[in-house]
């Protein structure tokens, strides 16, 4: 009786194993209870406000459990940092780090100096482009986001383009808040021109009479 109870069990439970894995559920964690979530469900979540910094949510590329706040794109959408996390930030940030590693590499300029002939002065090195895939469900979230409005001229265009503020070229990432929408003329006007340039021109009607 037993094992006939058992194998319902497993099967019940491969299933949804299963069907977590097909439908690429979020999964989060608050006080020891977890839920699993769709990305458009979890991006609802995070608009919403109620997201803490605390929350748990499971990393695909680390494979373990981060704190919301370790996520650059949910950033935006979460509550200011309390006086202890800020505190702690002050601690390991300034005494770990600026201290410690700021005294030995300042030891070893300066002893560098001191025997080593002058070096020319090196040129700024330009970020690498971009060609990270944009996942799809970001495509759609923008598209919703934005009600298909362009970010640049406030045209109504269901047919536009996910548009980097900061160009691919440029080395601009796939972060939400460095995504808009952008209708077809704008998107393809823009080029390499980050969002704030390409916006002037288009509100001096240097682009568009």
């Amino acid at each position: 009786m037993e094992g006939e109870l058992y194998l319902p069990n497993l099967i019940r439970h491969c299933f949804a194993v299963a069907r977590r894995i097909v439908m690429n559920l979020i999964t989060l964690i608050r006080n020891n209870v977890s839920a699993h979530y769709t990305p458009q469900q979890f991006w609802s979540l995070a608009i919403s406000g109620v997201l803490l910094r605390s929350d748990l949510i499971y990393d695909t590329a680390s494979k373990q459990f981060l704190p919301a706040g370790s996520f650059a794109d949910l950033q935006p959408y979460l509550p200011p940092k309390g006086l202890g996390e800020i505190i702690e930030d002050v601690i390991v940030g300034v005494a770990g780090v600026a201290i410690v590693i700021g005294i030995g590499i300042g030891a070893g300029m300066l002893i560098e100096s001191m025997f080593s002939p002058p070096q020319p002065a090196r040129k700024a090195k330009r970020r690498s482009p971009n060609y990270e895939p944009l996942e799809a469900w970001k495509r759609d979230f923008v598209r919703a986001r934005d009600a298909e409005i362009c970010s640049y001229c406030g045209r109504y265009d269901p047919k536009g383009h996910v548009d980097h503020k900061t160009s691919r070229a440029d080395g601009g990432s796939n972060h939400l808040r460095n995504l808009t929408w952008a209708c077809a003329s704008c998107n393809c006007s823009k080029g390499r021109m980050d969002a704030r340039q390409f916006r002037r021109l288009v509100n001096n009607q240097w682009l568009f009479g």
